[in-house]
């Protein structure tokens, strides 16, 4: 049985920021970029978390008459909205030094957008 490497895209890119005072400086970004096996991968992960959410509650009197079933009816949502939320998301980080006073910051985000269907 071949087992498939996943495949992880990290790129560092150089920005140029230009403050309304005309000062610059320079940013560097760490960007990773998701591929669908490690979407899926994810998707699973918190899919599973709410399935285990779900069985462990089984043994709380009263509420699992309400959070079981729930738990089982989000699962496949779950995964389906985490592994295609992933799937053409790209996470960034880095720090930059403020053009104007100089002070560091850091820089953390995502470019994901929700599924439609």
């Amino acid at each position: 049985m071949e087992r498939r490497a996943v495949a992880t895209m990290n790129e560092k890119k150089e920005f140029k920021l230009t403050s309304s005072l005309g000062k610059t400086c320079t940013i560097t970004m760490d960007l990773h970029h998701w591929d669908k096996i490690q979407a899926k991968a994810k998707g699973l992960k918190w899919a599973g978390a709410c399935f285990g959410f779900g069985m462990l509650t089984i043994f709380i009197p009263i509420v699992h008459f309400v959070s079981v079933p729930a738990a089982i009816l989000a699962t496949p949502i779950v995964y389906l909205v985490i592994s295609k939320l992933f799937e053409s998301g790209i996470e960034y980080q880095g720090e930059m030094n403020c053009p104007e006073c100089g002070k560091q910051q850091a820089l953390d985000g995502s470019c994901r957008e929700w599924p439609t269907y």
